[in-house]
């Protein structure tokens, strides 16, 4: 689900707190008219969040922000999404529910952190494979795994963020272990 870092000076943040209805959009990537592009809508509600554990994450993804939080009294707001809306073009607009859309992660927050800490110390070369090299990326810096869920991983290289699907859909950390192993021996 989503979570946002907000200024409590926002308007946006004032308009929250007045009333938690809310929407989010999401457009696919691409060129020209946007009414000609997918877009997924989301309506919902914000809730405030302040868990240690959801800090942890933002900032693994999101490092600079942590001075907004720290010194600007910024805080954390979850999107809890409440029905979704497809649009693909004509004639293929409708109404999906939550349990269509999402679904948990199968891997715990400890899962997680220990496969990103093996991945990250012992297996750089196979975290850059996945890349497979793409023009443009940028990885001067590295590149580190930062996330892992039942579909993907999320890979920071230079400034950018890349998702990169699985080859299968994962439900346990022995398949995560699995399935990242034979990516990394395909893309080499």
């Amino acid at each position: 689900l989503p979570l946002l870092l907000l200024s409590h000076l926002a308007q946006h943040t004032k308009n929250l707190h007045a009333d938690v209805r809310c929407g989010l959009t999401v457009i696919e990537a691409g060129a020209g008219d946007v009414q000609e592009r997918g877009r997924l809508s989301a309506v919902g509600d914000i809730a405030s969040r302040d868990t240690e554990a959801d800090a942890e994450r933002y900032f693994r993804y999101f490092p600079h922000a942590r001075m907004y939080f720290e010194q600007l009294g910024f805080r954390f707001y979850r999107f809890v999404p409440l029905r979704f809306h497809w649009n693909g073009g004509f004639a293929t607009a409708r109404w999906f529910g939550v349990d269509r859309i999402l679904h948990a992660n199968p891997l715990s927050r400890e899962s997680q952190a220990q496969i990103l800490a093996r991945m990250n110390r012992d297996h750089a070369d196979a975290v850059r494979a996945y890349l497979c090299a793409p023009d443009g990326v940028d990885d001067a810096g590295g590149v580190a795994m930062l996330g892992i869920d039942a579909e993907g991983i999320d890979l920071k290289a230079g400034n950018r963020l890349h998702r990169i699907p699985l080859a299968r859909t994962i439900a346990s950390a022995s398949e995560a272990s699995e399935v990242l192993a034979e990516m990394a021996t395909d893309r080499r």
